[in-house]
């Protein structure tokens, strides 16, 4: 069996191409999910709000596997800062 942790990782993978800083992340583990079994996860941006200096953005997820069962369901909110005002 796979650790739920492990399977977390995966739909914060869309979030780390775009350094996205969470601030608030809820994972709902739904079924097992084990070693070899592929699993493939969809995310939605719910909410991406510009402000100056960043943007507030929001996102849910849910994750299955081949055969089309529900294993994980998630959200997180958080902001990217704009590249400009990065230091």
């Amino acid at each position: 069996m796979v650790h739920g942790l492990l399977l977390g990782t995966l739909p914060t993978v869309v979030g780390g191409s775009f350094n996205f800083l969470a601030r608030e992340m809820t994972f709902e583990f739904l079924r097992p999910v084990w070693t070899g079994q592929a699993v493939r996860c969809e995310v939605e941006l719910t909410r991406w709000d510009e402000s100056d200096d960043r943007v507030r953005v929001s996102a849910e997820w849910t994750c299955h596997t081949a055969d089309d069962v529900t294993v994980m369901r998630g959200r997180a909110s958080g902001i990217v800062r704009h590249k400009s005002r990065r230091s």
